[in-house]
């Protein structure tokens, strides 16, 4: 076990810290562990471990990569995500060694995971988990905490809360824009009255930005006029709680509990819907809209080329479809001849798939396209507030909440639901998943970390089958509660890394071989 401390910027924290414990595992669970399904990379000899102590509590982590529909607590390939910033990287690494900014080199970038964390006393880091050096940082006011950090191949957006004790109002109003390379505040956006609750940034331009706050407006903004938005969304009668995008599809969510959907291209609402009777404090795409829209055209591709062509229908109906909501029937209608298929419902575009949660411990299923908004499944796998929620396809979900020690494995369609301890008597606050080798980890606010096998779970004939889901291992890298959790995949799916930080001001990796 490696224990280090992080730099920012040169400055070295003197605050101490821990080596994490290791919870040992019940005797099932221990045979289950040595299992020859278990997970190679999941047995403790393996793996290496390091607990970074940094100077200001972690409030955000996210992978530096640009912002895309990739859904939070999915594994990604750090190799695989470079192409869109590494000439940013490259130039800040420069920056920061000609600058004087960090001591010592960063080493081969392109084998480097490098994280942007946002910190309670208002700094943005990018920082690398090899080495643990800062690459650059930019700084709000120390009366704000950085709620939420935005990506993209040029610049970072950034919205914050202010410090009750210190801060003022109006200091939590505006979205920042820095540029990527230098770290410079490029402009602040200015328009709503009260402090910003909730950004997006679409994936068709990265130079518009749309932002949703306490005023319960949601404004569009043009970054390279950034004087004035370029749009206003109004229909919301509490606060804009959460906001997702895809194209030029809006989905935000608000504290009044209702669904709203718009139309980002000619700035008009397209429907709306009251998912939940408490307030809605999670909005996740489960199939990105833009993702149906490229699925159904290749598929519709596929379909045409496939008319003209040898192929008989047979074998056409047995190709897989790419997604459960852009899927176009294969099988022809009674009567159709032979080089015929049938034409999709005329109402059965493609449609992307999200999920909410709300603050009463309610989950919803949503469908929706350019033009409408269906609930499709409504569920309540937990008492209180939905801290975060996860999936493998739209077969199953997997919920978390803060009030519960408990996660929660939910398939619909099947009656009941399993509920699998995580050996620690707090809340659990963050799920990981990795849909290849159906595992899931779930972060607690006890500072454990438990990994779970699924993949029985999904051939059971029955919901509540909570004994199909295995322990792997459990570990208590930290004191306070995790706020974040990363779960880095190398190129052959293999794990190469999990990343953790807490509130007791420590950063968790664990390297996998």
């Amino acid at each position: 076990v490696t224990v280090s401390v992080l730099y920012w910027l040169g400055e070295m924290s003197n605050r101490a810290t821990r080596r994490p414990s290791f919870i040992p595992p019940t005797d099932e669970s221990a045979e289950q562990a040595h299992d020859a399904n278990a997970p190679r990379t999941l047995s403790l000899t393996a793996t290496n471990h390091s607990v970074a102590a940094t100077p200001f509590q972690v409030t955000q982590m996210r992978p530096f990569v640009p912002h895309n529909s990739r859904p939070i607590g999915e594994p990604f390939t750090a190799r695989a995500t470079w192409k869109g910033v590494i000439s940013g990287i490259r130039a800040l690494q420069r920056l920061r060694i000609t600058g004087g900014m960090a001591e010592g080199p960063m080493g081969k970038l392109h084998s480097d995971l490098v994280v942007v964390s946002g910190h309670s006393n208002g700094n943005v880091m990018v920082w690398s988990a090899d080495s643990l050096h800062a690459i650059g940082s930019c700084q709000h006011s120390n009366n704000v905490s950085v709620a939420q950090v935005l990506v993209t191949n040029t610049m970072i957006y950034t919205r914050v809360e202010r410090n009750m004790a210190t801060g003022k109002a109006g200091d939590d109003d505006e979205v920042h824009v820095w540029d990527l390379v230098t770290m410079s505040k490029k402009t602040t956006l200015s328009a709503h009255e009260d402090r910003v609750s909730a950004l997006t940034v679409p994936d068709e331009d990265e130079n518009m930005l749309v932002s949703g706050g306490v005023d319960k407006v949601i404004y569009i903004w043009d970054v390279k006029k950034p004087s004035k938005p370029t749009g206003k969304l109004v229909g919301h009668t509490s606060t804009v709680n959460q906001l997702i995008s895809s194209g030029h599809l809006l989905v935000s969510a608000g504290a009044e509990g209702v669904v709203r959907t718009w139309n980002l291209a000619t700035k008009t609402a397209i429907a709306s819907f009251e998912g939940h009777q408490s307030s809605i404090t999670l909005l996740r795409w489960v199939t990105p809209y833009m993702s149906a829209v490229a699925a159904h055209k290749k598929a519709k591709s596929q379909n045409n080329s496939r008319r003209g062509s040898s192929h008989d229908l047979k074998a056409l109906a047995s190709t897989p479809s790419l997604t459960p909501s852009a899927s176009v029937a294969a099988t022809p209608k009674a009567g159709a001849g032979p080089d015929e298929l049938p034409a999709p419902e005329e109402d059965a575009g493609p449609r992307g798939t999200f999920v909410t949660a709300c603050i009463s411990g309610g989950l919803r299923h949503w469908e929706t396209n350019k033009s409408s908004l269906t609930p499709t499944f409504n569920a309540k796998p937990h008492r209180a507030f939905i801290t975060d929620v996860v999936w493998d396809t739209e077969d199953l979900f997997i919920t978390s909440s803060a009030a519960e020690s408990h996660i929660h494995f939910y398939r619909p369609g099947i009656v009941g639901g399993a509920r699998v301890s995580t050996r620690s008597e707090s809340g659990v606050r963050n799920l990981a998943i990795d849909r290849n080798r159906k595992l899931v980890v779930a972060a607690t606010d006890g500072g454990v970390l438990s990994f779970f096998n699924y993949g029985a779970y999904l051939t059971s004939e029955h919901g509540d089958d909570e004994d199909s889901i295995r322990l792997l291992m459990t570990i208590q890298p930290h004191i306070g509660s995790i706020s974040n959790l990363l779960l880095e995949r190398a190129e052959n799916s293999q794990w190469e890394r999990l990343v953790s930080v807490a509130n007791d001001n420590t950063i968790f990796t664990m390297d996998f071989d």
